[in-house]
This record gives structure tokens, sequence and C-alpha cells, in this order.
């Protein structure tokens, strides 16, 4: 089995409390060929202090402290990127956790395919103390054998368009040289810049899917909503999303209608944006996408047949992503 190096950036804001756990879950990793890249992002809690621990380890190639915040994790991600050495990337998020064995089973995998642009794992849910939450995420996507190679592209018209089932960064392992072809449009999100990062990976080749329940994704349920989620800027970005995706996959005004419908009654149902904000989006996407009230009224009271709503494109069939090739080593 070839080893390639494995970049792993550790992008880091006020999350001391998960820190040692988040590191130590990286340098206990079975696979050895890596090297950490943490970056704090000007955090006001004791983050430098429990990083400053990892400073001469000799998996620890960079260490940087940002003297004023970025403003987005996104920019984090580029400057790690840059300072990145390995031939794979993996960003492990400050306050998830990987099971040791993570690398080595996704790194098997990879070297087992042809043409893997981009790797990823399941997730268990956990709270902000560790206890696993009850919800599967993964659950509606169960397969029976262990790896599963799938088409970028067909991965992305399946599962990418109208949400981000790459959803939790910490779970994905990508390949370097990508980087050089993807556009930096995600660098203009807060929010929303993981699914277009995601998708220009996923044009540059095949989605490689390891099903082990391996990456543990901390869900803070019981924060208090910060100001960008009461003003609703992830509903804002999305104006700009449901744009990029019009414009990359040429989409039929059928698609845009089921994608901002889709955001028109999250909308509805968020239990976090403050209630002007969400007065003032519900009215900005009604007023330049109008058939969604239609879309609206359609999915949540079925008002036609099945096969109808098929055929007008507001639902689809059930149709599991196109398998290229899968093996349950």
């Amino acid at each position: 089995m070839n080893y390639p190096l494995v970049s792993v950036i550790i992008p880091n804001y006020n999350h001391s409390k998960y820190l040692v756990e988040r590191i130590e879950s990286v340098l206990n990793q079975v696979y050895e060929n890596f090297e950490v890249i943490i970056l704090d992002d000007c955090s006001t809690d004791n983050s430098r202090e429990v990083i400053s621990q990892y400073r001469k380890h000799p998996k620890v190639s960079h260490i940087v402290y940002n003297e004023s915040n970025s403003g987005t994790t996104f920019k984090q991600w580029q400057k790690g990127f840059n300072l990145s050495q390995g031939d794979y990337i993996w960003i492990a998020e400050s306050d998830d956790s990987m099971d040791p064995r993570f690398l080595q089973d996704i790194m098997f995998g990879i070297n087992s395919f042809d043409s893997v642009a981009l790797a990823f794992t399941n997730t268990v849910l956990i709270t902000s103390e560790g206890f696993e939450i009850d919800a599967d995420p993964d659950l509606d996507d169960y397969c029976k054998s262990r790896y599963s190679l799938h088409k970028g592209m067909d991965f992305i018209y399946d599962k990418m368009l109208y949400r981000n089932r790459i959803y939790n960064a910490s779970a994905v392992v990508f390949k370097r040289d990508i980087l050089t072809q993807i556009d930096s449009e995600y660098l203009n999100y807060r929010f929303c810049g993981d699914w277009v990062f995601w998708i220009e990976v996923l044009r540059n080749g095949n989605v490689l899917w390891l099903h082990e329940k391996y990456n543990r994704f901390r869900k803070h349920s019981n924060k208090v909503s910060p100001k960008a989620d009461l003003e609703g800027v992830d509903y804002k970005e999305k104006h700009r999303l449901i744009k990029y995706l019009k414009y990359r996959f040429d989409l039929s005004y059928m698609q845009v209608i089921s994608f901002v419908g889709n955001v028109y009654l999250n909308l509805l149902r968020s239990h976090v944006i403050s209630k002007e904000a969400r007065k003032r989006e519900l009215k900005t996407w009604v007023n330049e996408y109008p058939a969604i009230l239609f879309y609206a009224l359609v999915r949540v009271f079925q008002v036609l047949p099945r096969r109808l709503l098929f055929k007008l494109g507001f639902c689809k069939k059930y149709k599991k992503p196109h398998v290229i090739n899968q093996i349950c080593k």
C-alpha cells in the first residue's frame, strides 16, 4: 500500500474546551504519514494556551495565531492549504473528534480505486458534552458495502444540488492538487462556502464513500444564537448560492424553484432566525421567485398526485447514487 502524506488542518476559534480531544484524535491515528497544521482565528478563550502544548510535537508542522479574526473559517482553510505539503488534505474542525482508524481506512480506499478526488466517512452526532444523539444523519444512505465509489458529477446531481450532503468537513479527505482547478467562489461565504467547495472538488473526479461511523460531529444545540444566525445570514447567502448553481449546472427553472422552495420551507421552520429577519427574507424570496408559494403549498399539503408532481419537477423519485464500484473489506 502507498502511504501518501496527509496534511491535517485544524482551524480553531474559541474551542479550547474541545481542543485536546480534537488534537489527540488526530495524533492517535493509526495511519502515520501526516502533518498537523493548527490555525487559531484570534480566539478570546484560552485556546493559545492549549495549542502551545503541542508546539514541539514532531507531527505539528505549523501553528499560526491570527492577530485579528478573519470573519470566515474558509479563509482559514485557504491559509492551511497554502501551508500544506501533503498529497491529501483533511480539515479537522476543532470541536469534532475522530476514530483512530479513519485515515488508515480512508487512505486504503483511495489507494484501491481510481481517480478519487474526495473521500468521506459517515458521522455520529454528539452533544456538547460528547453524548451520542439518537438522530442518524446517514440513515437514508445506508449501504451494505464498506466502500462505494461514485462519479463526482452523478453525486453532485443526486446529493448536492438541493442540500449539502457533505455537511461536516471533519469527515472528508480530498486530493490537494485539485485546489489549482477549483473556483475561489467559496471564499465569498460565511456559511455556505463548504457546499460550494465540495461541489468544485467533486467536479474533478470520483467520490469515495467509507460507510463507517468514524466521525463525531458536535452539535451545540443549547448555545445562544449568534448574531449571524439571528440576522439570517445563511439564508442571505443562498441567494448567491442558487445563482452559482444555476450558472455551473445550467439548472432549469423548475430545478431553481425546487431549490428556493426548500429554502423557503426551512425559513418557515427555523427556530434560530429572528422574526424580523424571517419576515424580510420570506418577502425577498417570494418577490424574486413567486412560484415558490405554489411549491410550498404542494410540498406541505400534497394537493396534487405524486405522479403529476414528478412531471412538474416538484418532487423526484427516490434514486440511489450511481455506484461505479464497491468493496466490503
